[in-house]
């Protein structure tokens, strides 16, 4: 299966230039949302650093949208905490050294106290 390129257009991020991106599925996602936003995309991870954290996770790659809220939107990292096995929280990711279902052991610090607050 081709890898289809994002629109060079609205890239932010460039996996072909992170030395530590995996393509994780090769096979294309179709994600749909309740307010008609739909994108096309694919499967990767990669490193990403958080403040003094840096966490290997896993993000949606959009290559194709519909809807305005991902016109200008090259990919999709998981802030909400959803307490199933696959769930694509980097929140997750930050407190747990092992995510099974994603084939991904955290090599550095986890965040302890287990407290996350936005503002």
């Amino acid at each position: 299966i081709k890898w289809e390129q994002p629109d060079p257009s609205r890239r932010y991020f460039d996996p072909w230039r992170s030395s530590s991106f995996r393509l994780v599925n090769r096979g294309m996602m179709n994600v749909s949302f309740l307010d008609n936003t739909e994108f096309k995309g694919y499967d990767g991870q990669d490193v990403v650093q958080l403040g003094e954290y840096n966490l290997l996770t896993r993000c949606c790659f959009i290559t194709k949208s519909i809807g305005d809220s991902l016109a200008h939107v090259d990919g999709i990292l998981g802030f909400g905490y959803l307490n199933f096995t696959s769930s694509p929280s980097l929140l997750k990711t930050l407190i747990h050294r092992h995510r099974p279902s994603w084939n991904i052991t955290q090599p550095g610090n986890l965040m302890r106290p287990e407290k996350f607050s936005f503002m």
